[in-house]
């Protein structure tokens, strides 16, 4: 006879697709991350990227008391892969942050991005690296592209 198992859905947004749920398990200590939290370098062209938000969701969820990871890609295994895809994405955004503030010109970016002070400690330089890093190094400059929210009492 089977006994009745509980889930914990985690209602998050997911920065590939938000039709997608993690789920906890905590009886089992397992965590069904979806494409949030990977065993491997996060894909990050998806459309819809906030790494920003992607980064609160994982800070969130490194916490959680689980010892498995079931990522949506990759290998099933021990839950580094939070912590790891969490400094990936921040690190990431921090270095694409940079060059969309530098307004590096797109011609330069794939040069710009093999720099040392560019990289990801322990992610090989790769054309999957450089793919990420483009979508994101995107995704700030179309951000700072927009207009601000005007500031109350800022002459409103």
């Amino acid at each position: 006879s089977r006994s009745a198992k509980t889930a914990s859905p985690r209602p998050k947004q997911n920065p590939s697709a938000n039709r997608k749920a993690i789920v906890a398990l905590p009886d089992e200590k397992i965590l069904f991350s979806g494409d949030i939290a990977v065993n491997a370098a996060p894909y990050m062209r998806s459309k819809g990227l906030d790494p920003r938000g992607w980064s609160r969701i994982l800070s969130g969820l490194k916490n959680l008391p689980v010892e498995q990871l079931v990522p949506g890609h990759g290998s099933i295994g021990p839950t580094e892969g939070i912590a790891n895809t969490l400094y990936y994405v921040s690190r990431a955004d921090e270095i694409a942050r940079r060059l969309a503030e530098a307004k590096v010109p797109d011609a330069d970016l794939d040069r710009k991005l093999r720099e040392p002070e560019n990289t990801i400690e322990k992610v090989a330089m790769s054309e999957d690296y450089v793919a990420n890093m483009r979508a994101v190094v995107q995704y700030e400059k179309e951000k700072l592209a927009k207009p601000s929210p005007a500031t109350p009492g800022k002459g409103n």
